[in-house]
């Protein structure tokens, strides 16, 4: 159960820093354009990043589940299996920010492709970092069978 909830507690936290880091660089990308005072955005970062995650948290929990289960499953704790599959979770989630970007008519495609990406990649790490590295371990505990 242990094992269970520090699983749960890495995602949290690496949406968290996922979410955090693509917002940092949508406001970077808003002050260098001259659309937004550095002074308003600094009041909404904070709300944004807190509650963003916790949706992000949800919205991605059943892929979450699947990468999760085939590292505990096949024991994989490399930082390139997360990488991967982070920036894979980040391109995937791109598509809905493409679709607002359609949808507003601005021609953010590469951009948003690239934040998500880079938010996946954080991902990535920040998990490895608390729970990957230590896939599949309680396997290697189990008392051999009879």
């Amino acid at each position: 159960m242990a094992r269970v909830m520090m699983i749960l507690f890495a995602h949290c936290l690496a949406c968290l820093g996922a979410l955090a880091s693509g917002v940092f660089l949508l406001v970077g990308l808003d002050v260098l354009k001259g659309a937004a005072e550095p002074e308003a955005l600094a009041i909404a970062v904070g709300p944004m990043v807190l509650l963003g995650s916790l949706l992000l948290a949800g919205v991605q929990f059943i892929p979450v589940c699947l990468i999760v289960l085939l590292a505990e499953w096949r024991s994989l704790r490399g930082l390139r299996y997360y990488l991967v599959s982070g920036l894979v979770l980040g391109l995937v989630s791109s598509l809905g920010g493409i679709e607002y970007g359609k949808a507003s008519g601005e021609d953010l495609l590469g951009v948003v492709a690239l934040i998500y990406a880079l938010s996946g990649l954080v991902w990535g790490v920040i998990y490895w970092r608390m729970a990957g590295r230590t896939a599949g371990a309680w396997r290697d505990a189990l008392p051999p069978a009879k």
